[in-house]
């Protein structure tokens, strides 16, 4: 599924998700599907003390043309450290079927894509992680930035180059995950 050398880089959705926002995983995988034409795969991570029905993963896979593959988090997706280990541990699983060009897309269930704009920057850009700062986000929304780093990406939907990713995952899990236990859930 993934790219070959002298081709275009891929892009891998990751999706983490739970039953409880069923409805709204559905709304974030049809303008997916609308949106991102290039897609060949998503992956759907669920909260395994939330999990989808059989019934609700086979509309979801009715529902689009993008291969849907779903798997259970490794831990539940409540805040903190575990979800810092079932995140990486999916971007581990995911890389395999990634090359070094490709993308890997983080995107939340509550994030509604309204244009193929997005992809065709990414796919474009020659950057290791492509995101929107915390600080431009407290911008926008506090007319002010209380967040002082510049280099930390909101969590809601960001892409990291498989390249960058295999740095990230190649170490303890445990260990990047016990560092980033301060920061707020919603950050990478």
């Amino acid at each position: 599924a993934g790219s070959v050398v002298g081709t275009v880089a891929q892009i891998y959705p990751v999706c983490f998700g739970c039953g409880k926002h069923y409805d709204l995983l559905r709304l974030a995988l049809s303008s997916l599907n609308l949106f991102g034409r290039e897609i060949r795969v998503a992956y759907i991570y669920i909260d395994r003390t939330d999990a989808l029905s059989l019934d609700q993963q086979n509309a979801l896979t009715s529902l689009c043309s993008i291969k849907l593959v779903f798997r259970l988090t490794r831990f539940p997706m409540a805040q903190g450290i575990p979800v810092f280990l079932s995140e990486l541990q999916a971007y581990r699983e995911v890389l395999r079927d990634m090359q070094r060009e490709d993308l890997l897309m983080k995107f939340d269930s509550d994030v509604i894509f309204i244009s193929s704009r997005v992809f065709e920057f990414v796919l474009k850009c020659d950057a290791e992680a492509i995101g929107t700062g915390i600080h431009q986000v407290q911008q926008r929304s506090l007319g002010r930035s209380t967040h002082s780093r510049i280099d930390d990406m909101q969590g809601g939907c960001y892409f990291i180059r498989g390249s960058a990713l295999t740095e990230l995952v190649r170490h303890s899990i445990s260990v990047s995950a016990w560092q980033m236990r301060d920061g707020p859930e919603d950050q990478f």
